[in-house]
């Protein structure tokens, strides 16, 4: 499973999905760092990939519209331990079937 890390998140997320075994990029790694929300949500669908944010504006569209699947972040903590916890906690959700297309990590 692909995911693409969204620029307000901290390389740390990354690592850990890659630590997991799953293939995880950071869009700066993309070079996407300047990229409209547009351009991350094609790259995600192009890359098949789970599009991992704290933009709140993708889930809102992919309820309107096909797409990637999206993990929304509204977890404080990003810079912590928090964020991984929760992401721990919502694998099965990503992984196991049926498969969600939106994941909400939120305190």
């Amino acid at each position: 499973m692909r995911f693409i890390v969204d620029a307000q998140l901290p390389e740390s997320v990354v690592s850990w999905l890659n630590r997991q075994r799953f293939a995880a990029t950071h869009v700066d790694d993309l070079g996407l760092a300047g990229a409209t929300d547009d351009e991350l949500w094609q790259r995600a669908i192009r890359d098949n990939a789970v599009l991992v944010t704290r933009v709140q504006g993708f889930v809102q569209r992919r309820l309107r519209e096909p797409g990637p699947r999206v993990v929304w972040v509204g977890v404080a903590d990003i810079r912590g331990w928090g964020i991984v916890d929760k992401l721990s906690q919502a694998l099965p959700q990503l992984t196991e079937t049926p498969r969600a297309d939106i994941v909400e990590l939120v305190d």
